[in-house]
């Protein structure tokens, strides 16, 4: 992995994202046309993804120790050397040790519970938003997470806020707001996916999602010193596994006896969205922000779309049909590039990402 080129780290971070794309559309099919509630899907997803992304860490953390082992035999024995002259100094370091461990502690506990909660809100409601409206309109919402994210950072790290934020931010509501527009009876009998209440529904469904999705990264950002990537992602795929599954038990049990009505095309499109999005999209998202940086891996986020428009097409037969739809799509690809490039370029910070929204 330390010996891929640059150019082979950007196109998989390019591949990462081109595979979160397919997230909105499969989880909206499995809810459609298949007949899966949306949180039972959301938990068997999580159950399937857990001991894959168990597996594959289990086989690089074995590939790292085996590189990693001649050296920590060495750094063993120079520390020892060191100790036996200093145990007075040893002692003192073991209290510190301890009590700074113990901070750790508490403060990993602390913002583990609050992660799995902010998880938890932020999943189930993306997964039931796809139901209610098309994927591409999914998509064009969750554009708003990095806008977003800066504001909750300059709230909560005392970040500072451009006045780019704002310019692209302008121009991104009003991209989406043509995208949205065009979808409405004023547009004329031409367009076949004509807005209904379940749109507005689902799309303020997933500005939830994303409000929960900016939070949760900047929990990411306080505990990085506490919380690895690793961890996070089991942290998150574990918390939705249990509780969410214990919800759908109590609330109604009958929608898990959907799972014996299923087609192979529904099983085959299940084990896609696990695989392809959950296990290898994550991995490669995280992978690509320790090669190449967040701020970078962030600047082909807009790519997702290309991906849900052309799965959504073939999957679920949905288009977005006017033009004023595809300008509303042109003027918000190219805010949010212009944003992301400009951030890119003036705070090229590395960061830890779980699981985000497409």
């Amino acid at each position: 992995l330390i010996m891929l080129s640059v150019r082979v780290k950007v196109s998989l971070s390019i591949l990462s994202h081109l595979l979160i794309g397919f997230d909105p559309v499969f989880a909206r099919y499995l809810q459609i046309s298949s007949g899966l509630n949306a949180l039972v899907l959301l938990t068997a997803t999580q159950w399937l993804s857990v001991p894959l992304v168990l597996g594959i860490m289990f086989i690089m953390s074995k590939i790292n120790g085996c590189s990693n082992n001649d050296n920590n035999q060495h750094k063993k024995l120079n520390e020892e050397e060191i100790n036996e002259n200093n145990i007075e100094l040893q002692e003192k370091n073991k209290i510190s040790q301890n009590q700074e461990q113990s901070r750790l502690f508490k403060k990993k506990l602390l913002f583990s519970a609050i992660f799995a909660f902010v998880t938890i809100c932020r999943d189930s409601s993306y997964v039931i938003s796809c139901k209610f409206t098309a994927a591409y309109n999914i998509i064009v919402i969750s554009l708003l997470g990095p806008f977003l994210m800066v504001i909750f950072s300059q709230i909560f790290l005392s970040e500072k806020i451009s006045n780019t934020l704002w310019c692209c931010m302008l121009f991104s509501t009003i991209g989406i707001q043509l995208v949205v527009l065009s979808q409405s009876d004023a547009v004329g009998p031409e367009t076949t996916n004509h807005l209904t209440s379940s749109d507005f529904l689902g799309m303020g469904l997933q500005l939830i999602a994303v409000v929960f999705m900016a939070i949760g990264r900047v929990i990411i950002q306080i505990t990085w010193d506490v919380l690895t990537s690793s961890g996070l992602i089991l942290l998150q795929n574990i918390s939705i596994g249990f509780f969410v599954f214990i919800f759908t038990i109590i609330y109604n049990p009958s929608d898990w006896l959907v799972w014996y009505d299923l087609t192979i095309s529904d099983w085959l499109i299940f084990f896609a969205y696990v695989f392809f999005v959950w296990v290898v999209g994550d991995l490669l998202q995280n992978a690509s922000i320790r090669w190449i940086g967040s701020a970078e891996h962030a600047t082909y986020q807009q790519l997702r779309i290309v991906t849900t428009l052309l799965l959504s097409y073939f999957l679920m037969n949905e288009m977005i049909e006017s033009w004023i739809g595809w300008l509303g799509l042109v003027i918000l690809i190219s805010s949010i590039s212009y944003f992301l490039v400009s951030r890119s370029k003036s705070s090229p910070v590395v960061a830890i990402q779980v699981h985000s929204l497409p």
